[in-house]
């Protein structure tokens, strides 16, 4: 079943060139991508529908893989899981980090902790947005 979405929610994909985060389709891509990383992600099926909940799927577009699904709540990330419900590895979790600054969103998670990130530099990164 595909997941309706405003334009407003549009606007929450961004893509850097190496990752991708992306609004989930349909509640067939959440029970695949829960599939393939070995997490609950495809019974929030009913919360996405309702738009109780905003599901996102984090991509390495090097080989088009998963590496991590984010759910948002309002304007709050209240989780970012890595394969089997691991942390996300350093380089997705920057990654998150910054789309969340980019995007205007808040940290509600353990998931996206910084005491151990570490960031070489602090220039801005540039992203493009769908």
């Amino acid at each position: 079943m595909e997941i309706e979405y405003t334009g407003d929610e549009h606007v929450l994909e961004m893509s850097d060139g190496e990752f991708a985060i992306t609004l989930a389709k349909d509640t067939h891509e959440l029970i695949n991508v829960g599939a393939a990383m070995d997490i609950c992600v495809g019974s929030y099926a009913s919360e996405a529908i309702d738009r109780r909940c905003t599901i996102l799927v984090l991509r390495c577009l090097e080989n088009y893989s998963t590496v991590g699904c984010i759910e948002l709540r309002d304007t709050v990330v209240v989780q970012a899981k890595g394969v089997n419900n691991k942390l996300l590895r350093n380089r997705d979790r920057k990654f998150v980090i910054n789309w969340l600054v980019n995007k205007g969103l808040s940290i509600g998670t353990d998931d996206l902790r910084l005491d151990d990130l570490q960031i070489e530099n602090s220039e801005p990164m540039e992203y493009t947005t769908k």
